[in-house]
């Protein structure tokens, strides 16, 4: 998708704030959620091997 949009320096640098304040406010919850989601699979498997033996 192309935006053929013509912008000012303003609007660039404006965009590019409000892009890195979204990364910066995700990344974190992106990061949790990856993490919790590692646990529980690590747990799944745990839980799995012990009923094995």
């Amino acid at each position: 998708m192309v935006v053929a949009v013509a912008l000012d320096r303003e609007d660039l640098a404006a965009l590019v704030v409000v892009l890195a304040a979204q990364v910066a406010v995700l990344a974190p919850v992106v990061l949790a959620a990856l993490v919790v989601v590692l646990v529980g699979q690590g747990l799944v498997v745990r839980v799995a091997l012990t009923m094995l033996e």
